[in-house]
């Protein structure tokens, strides 16, 4: 378990890193996104002559589905739009002396020393789906796992995933229920940090003074599927 300290300092860290306008856009731009995906489902049975009107099972994996590719767009501008770099390698280890670079194939920001991602949840506590591309990411939170036989290091030692989670409303298709911002541990199974983006916005103004990093951003027009081209991605959940 974190102390408030530690938990403190870990929040401080990704918002000296993350600017805090991505995370307005977000929160701002999201909502939108869930909404024009469902009304895209809901206008494709009404616009199409003998369109077949869906089973609101159907119906809602339909719009997950369109849902993740509406956000994924919204999410992929605001990293250009805040100055950030698109990842596509990450360097994984592997025991105490190999490290490999791996390929990541979901979008994913760089702002300094922090990795930005987004995932959805059906519960609020829950962690992000587990795939290739999320273990990979999420081993670079290998400091801040719990281990009896070391401390923990500092967030700003190196870098660091963060996941925007998103969750949907159970009861009203086109909505969503929350946006937080989490720190999960390596084997993507709990979060480390998790805070609703209202309240973790609300900290910028409170965050401690650290040295600056020096860590210089480039950056980038060329979209984040043109640096992958030529790869398949992971599955996309709903």
């Amino acid at each position: 378990m974190l102390d408030d300290e530690q938990r403190a300092h870990i929040l401080d860290g990704i918002r000296r890193d993350v600017p805090r306008a991505l995370l307005v856009d977000v929160q701002q731009d999201f909502p939108i996104g869930a909404q024009q995906a469902e009304a895209s489902v809901a206008v494709s049975t009404e616009t199409t002559k003998g369109g077949v009107m869906l089973s609101r099972k159907r119906q809602s994996k339909a719009v997950g589905l369109v849902r993740h590719q509406v956000l994924d767009e919204i999410f992929e501008k605001a990293i250009v739009r805040n100055g950030g770099e698109f990842v596509s390698r990450v360097k994984v280890e592997f025991g105490s002396d190999q490290v490999r670079e791996l390929p990541v194939y979901l979008t994913t920001g760089r702002f300094g020393g922090t990795l930005v991602g987004f995932a959805s949840h059906r519960d609020a506590d829950d962690a992000p789906v587990k795939n290739a591309t999320r273990l990979a990411l999420c081993s670079q939170n290998k400091g801040l796992d719990a281990d009896l036989f070391r401390a923990r290091e500092s967030f700003t030692d190196r870098e660091r995933f963060v996941v925007i989670m998103v969750q949907r409303d159970p009861f009203a298709i086109g909505k969503l229920a929350s946006i937080s911002v989490g720190v999960a541990d390596t084997k993507v199974e709990q979060f480390i940090v998790l805070e609703k983006v209202e309240e973790f916005l609300a900290g910028y103004g409170a965050s401690r003074e650290a040295p600056k990093r020096g860590i210089a951003l480039r950056s980038v027009t060329r979209s984040f599927k043109d640096t992958i081209a030529g790869t398949e991605s992971d599955q996309a959940e709903g």
